[in-house]
């Protein structure tokens, strides 16, 4: 039985996504932009949904709504 985090580890997106999604919830903004960002990477729908919203919020990055506007419209 493999868990999300084991998933996320060997790079699954979406296993990587809703880590992402949880540290954001439990306001590990850090870790939560770092899980995203992975899943970002490989062009998962929900990783750059979130890494969106965390860089137009700032949370866990330097607010930048530019780059929120790019990871939105990819």
């Amino acid at each position: 039985d493999v868990c999300s985090s084991d998933l996320a580890e060997q790079g699954d997106a979406q296993a990587q996504a809703q880590l992402g999604f949880i540290y954001d919830k439990a306001e590990a903004d850090e870790e939560g932009v770092a899980w995203y960002r992975k899943s970002a990477d490989q062009g998962h729908p929900e990783g750059l949904h979130g890494l969106a919203r965390m860089y137009g919020s700032g949370e866990g990055v330097d607010k930048d709504m530019a780059m929120s506007m790019s990871l939105f419209r990819r």
